[in-house]
């Protein structure tokens, strides 16, 4: 005889044993029920959309060569900003050493423009000179007018000198050697 062991008791060959309830086919049978279910609801959602591998295909390709294109576009953009870029740094060098060239002969004008300034000023002083000896000459002219007019002597500027010409017979008596 057989014992049942959950409760102890006794159990006859005759007498079957209660059938438990099955829990694993009821949990897989919830399982298939929602996998079923999902797979339904998932195809009803993407009906509409139909794509096949050949749309999907095709979409890529597309896609990779509008990329492509644009991958080439890009590149000629970024040759051409280089070219661009190559050119301005030659005009900013260019610009420079003009610049250098500019500022020496700004330098070597300003030099010219202090020696022609100190020439100026010293000419000027040679002008003022000038003018107060050619005052002095006609001063001199002027005191010894009566002397020119009846000519007895005679007064003329040889190189910025005042030469006075006389007679012999006013500084020395007819006959003499003294003054």
């Amino acid at each position: 005889m057989a014992k049942r062991e959950e409760t102890g008791e006794v159990i006859s060959k005759a007498q079957k044993p209660p059938r438990r309830f099955p829990w694993r086919l009821w949990l897989y049978a919830i399982v298939m029920t929602g996998l079923a279910g999902a797979g339904g609801y998932l195809a009803w959602t993407y009906r509409a959309g139909g794509e096949t591998a050949a749309d999907i295909t095709k979409a890529a390709v597309a896609g990779r060569d509008s990329c492509l294109k644009e991958l080439v576009t890009t590149k000629t953009t970024l040759g051409d900003r280089t070219k661009a870029e190559g050119d301005c740094r030659a005009s900013i060098e260019a610009s420079g050493k003009k610049a250098k060239e500019l500022e020496a002969q700004l330098a070597q004008l300003a030099t010219n423009l202090d020696a022609s300034k100190e020439e100026l000023t010293t000419l000027r002083a040679q002008r003022a000179e000038a003018d107060k000896r050619l005052a002095a000459m006609e001063d001199i002219q002027k005191q010894f007018a009566k002397m020119i007019d009846a000519g007895q002597l005679k007064v003329s500027a040889r190189r910025g000198s005042l030469v006075l010409s006389l007679p012999s017979e006013v500084l020395f008596a007819s006959g003499s050697a003294e003054v």
